[in-house]
């Protein structure tokens, strides 16, 4: 997904859907560290999910202008946090090359939660150490993870030298089809299945009226949005969509090339009527009610004038980052849940008050809880198996899970908020609680 780097004045914070967090005037917003920021081998620095990357560049810009403006220096007791998009922020392009820290090497940009973790556990290399004696660590030039599902079985283990998800956030997933379409406006979760194993491949197979074939598509294979969706409708983990699903996989990309949560993807513009796609329901929250439209079609950017290589214009009651995405997509109830409050949900636009939100009753199948991965630690000093360095940030009492301007930013980017969790907790829906 792209978001917008641009200039942000003061927004007030309050601890409301409808509220921004507070924005320092003229500070520079961080989709990725922008150009000439300095990000050290101390800084904290993410990768990973796409269905987080707005909220967490909120948190960068929040975090670090409140330390800024306390005067507390970046430097290794107060290290600063930074987040890289999924894709190239400023060109939407996949893969492209990036230097995570001063004095990393350059690597292929990791797009999406199973590519962040994999990267962070497989291909994360060391860059000196920060603090010395007792307090001194490794410093990775990746330091966790975004990711939009839960634990697989190919992930490391909640053990030594694996890793610790880390309750972040609520969420849900329904599927998005466009107006006018031929499916049903309700789907159980297993005719989600027979739809993307292929067992069902017209609209009549499924309740609807229609004969005309569907055209389901699916986000790329490194997406988290992905593999919840498919763990939730009752796929396996080793078992994969069927041939008549299609996620823009090519020759020169077979992981597939439609991002999740990109409503405006030509593909899914073509063929309307047949058209179906997972989408998560707390960014389809964001983009239709908290983010600015897009500029030009498509959510292309612009190519010329002042307002040159953006694709949108966020007002200050709007979120700083993302662009508003989801097109002409709508959602639709699942097992005869509805995914939002209210519902059905109003006509898509700016957002003042009782904006919609996660119902937090919806078919619990498809309820998803948004994580920071990070590598599994005993060391003195850990909280729930968190890095004691990251425990300030994402321990249940860290900045994330405690602070009330994080609080308010996971509101105003479509997340449910979750309560604090314990200092030896294993909940999934408590931030901070770890398994």
């Amino acid at each position: 997904m792209r978001t917008l780097v641009r200039l942000m004045g003061v927004a007030a914070a309050a601890a409301t859907v409808t509220a921004m967090a507070v924005v320092p005037a003229a500070a520079p917003a961080l989709a990725d560290p922008p150009s000439g920021t300095t990000v050290h081998n101390y800084d904290l620095t993410g990768i990973g999910a796409d269905t987080t990357q707005s909220v967490f560049d909120q948190f960068s810009k929040d975090y670090n202008a409140a330390q800024s403006t306390g005067h507390k220096a970046d430097s290794a007791t107060n290290p600063y946090l930074y987040s890289w998009d999924a894709t190239n922020p400023s060109t939407g392009a996949i893969g492209d090359s990036i230097v995570l820290k001063k004095g990393c090497a350059a690597v292929a940009r990791p797009d999406g939660s199973s590519a962040g973790i994999v990267f962070m556990t497989t291909e994360n290399k060391p860059d000196g150490t920060v603090g010395t004696g007792t307090s001194a660590r490794t410093a990775n030039c990746v330091d966790f993870t975004r990711s939009a599902r839960d634990r697989s079985t190919s992930d490391p283990g909640y053990q030594s030298d694996g890793v610790a998800f880390v309750a972040l956030a609520g969420d849900a997933i329904s599927y998005a089809t466009q107006p006018g379409s031929n499916a049903p406006k309700n789907l159980s979760t297993h005719q989600l299945f027979e739809i993307y194993t292929c067992a069902a491949t017209t609209w009549k197979q499924v309740g609807g009226k229609s004969t005309q074939t569907i055209k389901a598509f699916i986000p790329e294979t490194g997406s988290g949005i992905r593999t919840s969706f498919l763990t939730a409708i009752g796929f396996t983990s080793t078992e994969t969509p069927g041939p008549c699903v299609s996620d823009e996989a090519t020759k020169a990309d077979p992981a597939g090339r439609l991002q999740q949560n990109e409503g405006v993807n030509a593909q899914l513009n073509q063929d309307k009527a047949n058209v179906i796609v997972p989408f998560s329901v707390g960014k389809y929250i964001a983009q239709a009610y908290h983010s600015a439209k897009c500029l030009k079609a498509f959510c292309k950017a612009v190519t010329a004038g002042p307002d040159k290589g953006k694709f949108c214009l966020p007002k200050k009651t709007q979120d700083t980052f993302g662009c508003d995405e989801h097109g002409t997509l709508l959602l639709n109830s699942i097992n005869h849940t509805s995914p939002t409050k209210p519902w059905p949900l109003p006509k898509a636009g700016p957002c003042t008050t009782k904006c919609p939100v996660v119902n937090p009753n919806f078919t619990p199948l498809m309820a998803l809880t948004q994580y920071v991965v990070v590598p599994y630690s005993t060391a003195k000093g850990n909280v729930n198996h968190i890095p004691p360095y990251l425990v300030p940030f994402f321990g249940p009492k860290g900045w994330i899970c405690s602070s009330s301007v994080a609080k308010t930013d996971l509101l105003n980017y479509g997340f449910r908020v979750f309560a604090q969790g314990k200092r030896s907790g294993h909940a999934l829906n408590l931030c901070g609680d770890t398994h």
